[in-house]
């Protein structure tokens, strides 16, 4: 382990995510010492697998193996433009485009939504969740629907 590499885990024992990197420092600086993954996991309450992995990604590929890799799942399927129409529509009056109704619920929005071709799909729910981290409420622009 080079200069720079130590030097890297003592910085990134300091951000955000520090219990998960001291973790991997500990793991790492263990090994280093020539510690079994075993005694490693057992010491630090991991699975031997975790243990074996950090090791794995660092001596394949050193200080950029152990930056985080992409999470696993589905790949967002709303545009950035999809989302500002969702809010602008959300802002408008249900009454004043047409329907029959003056407020918006998050299941009458998402209908809107796709009958209108704004967006291919989305559920209700994932409407009502992207509203409330913009700021909307229940009752209407910090608020909202």
């Amino acid at each position: 382990m080079s200069e720079e590499e130590l030097s890297f885990l003592e910085r990134a024992s300091r951000g955000r995510d520090y219990k998960a990197r001291v973790r991997t420092r500990m793991i790492l600086l263990s090994s280093r010492n020539g510690v079994s993954a075993r005694k490693i996991a057992s010491q630090l309450g991991v699975h031997r697998h975790t243990v074996e992995e950090r090791i794995r990604r660092f001596n394949e590929s050193g200080i950029d193996g152990l930056k985080d890799l992409p999470l696993p799942g589905r790949v967002p399927e709303i545009t950035v433009e999809e989302k500002e129409s969702i809010f602008r529509t959300a802002l408008s009056r249900p009454d004043e485009l047409g329907l029959p109704y003056s407020t918006w619920s998050s299941s009458k929005l998402r209908d809107y939504l796709v009958e209108t071709g704004l967006v291919k799909r989305i559920s209700s729910d994932w409407v009502r969740k992207l509203l409330q981290k913009r700021g909307f409420g229940s009752t209407g622009l910090k608020g909202g629907l």
